[in-house]
């Protein structure tokens, strides 16, 4: 504020109306000064972190009002004040550029909004304070000494931000690259969003500095020196006020309720309207206007403008948002300023009128606000679109269709004759299309490549291309042979076959006395097939054999040949294996089921889906079968019984597109089991198409009765959790995390609603950044700009990242919780949890509740555990037996058990990093598939060298880990893991662990991982988002190291 007191000097020099030309020569020189500071940070960027440039900012602006401090005071020249107005362009270009790129570097944009209102009305309160201490003081210590306080003010910040910079976030510490090619960035100068932001950047501040200009001008023709000096400092102080009150009080709820690109047209929109109201005054009132003009300009810049334009670069990803926010604020932003000083120069004749000419200046800032308008629509579409790039980058791109021309054929010819095998095995998928004739050609050479891939691919697309073309020039080429190796002959004989047929009996029938299992089927699926009624004759008996045989492997052989050979009449001999007691053979029968595609059999893949042993191979039946298998999955969604082959009945027919799949996804949707609900919602958003979508009311009644159950939920994890400060039990701490998995799955239904409504590709952008919760900001950004209608305020404040007590509050003001009772203890909370058998809520927070129920006296945990004691769901029913059966104090801490629960193993499951991304709910499937095992001291548990595939989770006791050559490393025990990385892949152990005391572990083996995995794709999933974190965090270590030069 003391700065801007200085430009009352200008009566004295050369601010006297009659050099008011002199001041667009003033804004020239300066903007040329700051145009070349704004490319030297540009530079600066490339070689430092931010944070260290914007302290040599700060160290560079109270250098400089001090050098112009002792310079005024000597009264060096005239030219000092024209030269320190220049130099003020130049200090607040850094200030206001060293705020904006701090607070996006330190904030994502939905904290940014937040965060935007307290340091815009913070910075006008130092104009507040500044310019009434300013005008108060100026008569007792001249103008000169007012730039003390400006001094004092830098030195402030610049300790200030010394202590922001320590917390080392965002892009200020980040070292920049050294080596050019990994810099990046710099493309986005060239983007159209850059283009526009240009743009509409000076148009505005060619408007600033014309209704700077103006107003001075006015003020001038009115008042003396001293008076301007006073005015200016009242001016601005209260100036700073109301800028103050619009940032704290208004700019961000505008934001929230009408939008960043709305309120960023408020501005031009002011600029118009006040520009309209100088042109049709009167000229006594002239003067009035042109500073209302000014002070609309002011207070809409400075509040409403301010809170938007930093916001818009969050579209970018940090590197190039500080690259093109500095270049925009450092060279296009003063390039604005010479801009408006030229025109004014030219116009400068036009001016020497007095106030008529300042009126005439009035046109061109109504053009400007004009320009403006359409300019902000297009940057609000650009936004949009690069926030869905954004929440797109990780998606894998479109499938290509390739179109092969003369040379891109003969390309592939060349690859074909590749002695790299995988040159050589793509250019045979790719020639299979475009040019089979001389892959046939290529055959006999492929054949007998001396790698195993390409002549086991090469022998199977002989069989590919033997359907419609007689190959029977390569048969002599296919002789069997029994030296070769097993996947080759297993090939050889399905290309032999294809191409004899009939005529293939006899030279395959040595084959069907192989050694080897797999040789053996193969040969034997293969005469059936191809062989005619001869090839069937001699298979049928021999595969009646192997399923009337008591060893498992030869009913599982039966069943082999059968499904190779895809021949109905070989079905009768094993039919009988769907009731085999044995898991394997039975999924197996019904993968001949499938197969065979024998219709008759379909209510038999129906029943197997209850079959948890079986369910994983059924789905994969019903999965290649499609729509043949609509009717069966359909009949199982119309029956009563267990809710588990349902749900998964349901997830199949979500992806089927038919008319009648659609249907039953929309009963689904309103169904009270939170589970179907839920499928049906996640099927419905990924379906490529929507069929016939539900009416606008039922969509409007689906997200009340949402949004009720999720704040339904908040209210019994607000009680719970407060009930968690008291209870510590692992109970407790089991239901608290099971309610935060409801609340996260209840807003994604919410999210999958929205699809019903609005564009499948932003709602599924919105999707992918939603689930990464470092990016949720992203997504919320784009539901900001999406979202229309009465909804949208209730969407977001759900979405928000807050705390539930804010969510509550802030919806039932809105009229979305207004009704709620919340519940007043843990019992109500495990009561309404565990309401109509779980359906409501989920099975899981039934669990987890029944596993809470300690704090409760006895006759209600009988009360409310009995229903579940003949549960479905076996987890459910072991929990309700442990409580009703539960006489006596919990077992201690320190206790070793003589057998664990599910629970209690999945407490255990829970210290695993490797799980730490793996759901509760579907860690306790493979809870229950632990072993536990027990090892006496001194016994050994793993060694060094060997190579082993299983995990283990130390319950009691405690280990001992050697090394071979650095002996004893470390003691550990309960709670601790070892050999964690060992389930998925097998590898030579690093060290050896003994038990140092007696102890019990629970053992997890690859293999029974992998198969739980196939059945609970969401242990799979929680599995890889470990492991690509990992990976993630590895490589930016890695980058790291190499951009710092180690």
């Amino acid at each position: 504020m003391a700065i801007t007191l200085f430009l009352s000097r200008f009566k004295g020099s050369i601010f006297g109306f009659e050099g008011v030309a002199a001041l667009p020569v003033v804004y020239i020189v300066g903007a040329m000064v700051t145009v070349l500071t704004g490319f030297g940070l540009l530079y600066l960027q490339r070689h430092f972190p931010m944070g260290k440039v914007i302290v040599g900012n700060l160290c560079a602006i109270v250098l400089l009002i001090a050098f112009f401090y002792v310079a005024i005071s000597a009264e060096v020249s005239q030219y000092i004040y024209p030269a320190f107005f220049i130099v003020t362009e130049l200090v607040w270009m850094l200030i206001a550029l060293n705020a904006e790129i701090t607070m996006n570097s330190l904030f994502n944009v939905r904290q940014a909004k937040r965060v935007l209102g307290v340091v815009n009305a913070g910075e006008p309160l130092g104009f507040i304070v500044g310019g009434f201490a300013a005008a108060g003081a100026v008569k007792t210590m001249g103008v000169e000494n007012t730039l003390l306080m400006a001094i004092v003010a830098g030195a402030m910040a610049l300790a200030i931000y010394v202590a922001i910079l320590r917390l080392g976030r965002g892009g200020l510490t980040v070292v920049a690259p050294r080596e050019r090619a990994r810099r990046g960035g710099y493309g986005v100068f060239r983007s159209r969003f850059a283009l526009l932001m240009i743009t509409f950047v000076l148009a505005l501040q060619i408007s600033l500095y014309i209704t700077f200009f103006q107003s001075r001008a006015a003020v001038n023709l009115i008042y003396e020196e001293t008076e301007i000096a006073i005015c200016l400092g009242i001016l601005e102080g209260s100036l700073g006020a109301g800028r103050a009150l619009l940032s704290f009080f208004l700019a961000n709820r505008v934001i929230a309720k009408i939008g960043l690109f709305a309120v960023a047209a408020i501005l031009p929109v002011g600029l118009v309207v006040a520009g309209l109201l100088v042109l049709a005054s009167p000229l006594p009132m002239v003067f009035a206007f042109i500073v209302a003009l000014y002070v609309v300009d002011r207070l809409l810049r400075y509040s409403l403008s301010n809170a938007t334009m930093p916001l818009m670069y969050h579209c970018l990803p940090e590197n190039q948002r500080i690259r093109l926010q500095s270049f925009v604020a450092g060279v296009i932003a003063p390039v604005g300023a010479a801009l408006a000083g030229g025109l004014l120069l030219i116009f400068g004749g036009a001016l020497s009128s007095g106030f008529p000419g300042l009126v005439s200046i009035t046109y061109g800032i109504i053009a400007i606000g004009l320009i403006a308008l359409p300019i902000i629509w297009l940057l609000r579409s650009e936004y949009l679109s690069r926030l869905l790039k954004m929440a797109q980058s990780s998606q894998s791109g479109d499938d290509r269709t390739e179109i092969m021309d003369s040379t891109a054929a003969e390309a592939l010819r060349e690859r074909l004759s590749s002695d790299d095998p995988i040159d050589a095995v793509f250019a045979m998928g790719a020639m299979q299309t475009v040019d089979p004739a001389h892959l046939v050609e290529a055959m006999p050479g492929l054949i007998r490549h001396p790698r195993q891939a390409v002549r086991v691919r090469a022998l199977r697309v002989v069989v590919e291309l033997s359907r419609d073309r007689d190959l029977i020039e390569l048969a002599d080429l296919l002789g069997y042979d029994d030296t070769a190796d097993e996947e080759t002959r297993i090939a050889s004989i399905q290309a032999l076959a294809a191409i004899l047929r009939e005529k293939a009996f006899e030279r395959l029938r040595p084959a069907t006395e192989e050694s080897s299992p797999r040789v053996r089927s193969t040969a034997l699926a293969a005469l059936a097939q191809w062989g005619g009624a001869a090839g069937i004759g001699f298979v049928e008996p021999v595969v009646a054999t192997l399923a009337a045989s008591g060893a498992k492997e030869s009913r599982l052989q039966a069943l082999e040949i059968v499904r190779g050979a895809g021949i109905d009449s070989l079905w009768p001999a094993v039919e009988a294996l769907l009731g085999d007691t044995e898991a394997e053979v039975r999924a197996g029968a019904l993968e001949a089921v499938g197969a065979l595609r024998l219709k008759s059999y379909y209510p038999d893949l129906a029943t197997g889906l209850a079959d948890r042993d079986i369910a994983a191979t059924v789905r994969r039946v019903l999965i290649r079968l499609g729509f043949d298998a609509l009717p069966t999955l359909l009949g199982v969604m119309s029956s009563e019984g267990d809710r588990v082959p349902r749900a998964q009945a349901l997830q199949l027919i979500g992806r089927l597109e038919h008319p009648d799949a659609q249907a039953a996804l929309n009963t689904a949707m309103d169904s009270d089991d939170v589970r179907l609900r839920h499928i049906a919602l996640e099927q419905m958003f990924h379906a490529r198409a929507l069929g016939r979508q539900p009416s606008a009311g039922a969509l409007l009644n689906l997200f009340e009765n949402e949004s009720r159950h999720f704040l339904e939920l908040a209210q019994f994890a607000l009680t719970v959790g407060g009930a968690g400060e008291t209870d510590r039990s692992d109970g407790a701490g089991l239901l608290r995390d099971a309610l935060q998995a409801a609340l996260d799955d209840s807003l994604l239904r919410l999210l999958y609603q929205l699809r019903l409504t609005y564009p499948a590709d932003i709602m599924r952008s919105v999707h992918t950044t939603w689930e990464r919760s470092g990016s949720r900001h992203v997504a919320l950004e784009i539901l900001d700009n999406v979202l229309r209608g009465p909804l949208k305020d209730r969407i977001l404040v759900l979405f928000d990242q807050i705390s539930l007590i804010e969510k509550i509050s802030k919806l039932s003001r809105r009229g979305g919780g207004d009704s709620l009772i919340p519940a007043a203890n843990l019992g109500e909370v495990i009561g309404s949890l565990l309401h109509e058998n779980g359906r409501r809520f989920g099975e899981w927070c039934a669990i987890c509740a029944l596993y809470a129920m300690d704090g409760l006296d006895t006759q209600t945990r009988i009360s409310l555990a009995n229903p579940y004691k003949d549960a479905e769901n076996p987890i459910l029913r072991e929990v309700a037996a442990r409580v009703l059966g539960q006489g006596g104090p919990a077992r201690g801490e320190n206790e070793a058990p003589a057998m664990l629960s599910t629970i209690e193993k999945l407490l255990f499951l829970k210290r695993a990093s490797i799980f730490a991304q793996v759901r509760d709910e579907y860690l306790a499937t493979l809870a229950r598939n632990v072993e536990e095992v027990s090892f006496d001291t001194g016994e050994v548990i793993m060694k060094e060298g060997d190579v082993g595939d299983s995990m283990y989770i130390i319950v009691s006791g405690s280990v001992d880990i050697d090394t071979k050559s650095r002996g004893h490393i470390a003691t550990i025990g309960a709670g601790e893991v070892v050999g964690e990385m060992a389930v998925l892949d097998a590898e030579p152990r690093s060290a050896s662990v003994v038990a140092a005391a007696d102890s019990v572990l629970l053992m997890i083996e690859g293999r029974e991982l992998f198969d739980i995995m196939a059945r609970e794709i969401e242990i799979a999933r929680g599995l890889f988002k470990v492991l690509s974190g990992r990976l993630r965090e590895a490589h930016g270590q890695a980058q790291q190291t190499t951009s710092g030069g180690g």
